[in-house]
């Protein structure tokens, strides 16, 4: 159920473009940004509280991962800084579902993107052609805007992250 309306959306991008047309491969490159949270989200699934390591570096990792595939859309994208966080499993769904939102809300107009891990959740700076609405998530999101850049901030509940 957790990743059932990723999938159907791969499904449906994948369905609406031929592979013969012009836009196959951002097509293909958003399907690729969506299964790598699809593949991470099942990772963080596998985990209980109990076996989660403290620290641990799974929320990084699976930020990591998106960055990575950020650039098969064209975006200049790193997961920056510290690795390793003591957020519960709780949270790290919390942070990565809020994380996700704002990457598909925004990926039709950002160009470039930076991810860090804060004490308190996750740090986000880009560029982008225009700033969205802010998707509604599980946790509180900062936006402010300065100097042509945006800055995002998921607020972990409780904190306790690095």
């Amino acid at each position: 159920a957790a990743l059932y309306p990723k999938q159907k959306r791969i499904e449906e991008l994948l369905e609406s473009a031929s592979p013969e047309s012009d836009a196959f491969p951002s097509v293909l490159a958003e399907c690729c940004v969506l299964n790598a949270y699809c593949k991470r989200k099942s990772n963080l699934m596998l985990l209980s509280e109990e076996n989660l390591p403290k620290p641990n570096r799974e929320l990084f990792l699976a930020m990591q991962e998106s960055a990575r595939f950020l650039k098969c859309c064209g975006i200049d994208a790193a997961a920056t800084g510290e690795e390793y966080a003591d957020f519960t499993l709780t949270q790290i769904h919390a942070l990565y579902d809020s994380f996700e939102a704002l990457i598909e809300a925004f990926l039709p107009y950002m160009h470039r993107m930076t991810v860090s891990l804060s004490g308190n959740g996750i740090r986000i700076a880009m560029e982008a052609d225009q700033s969205p609405e802010l998707p509604i998530t599980a946790l509180p999101i900062e936006r402010s805007e300065s100097d042509g850049c945006i800055f995002l901030t998921i607020q972990a509940e409780g904190g306790a992250g690095i």
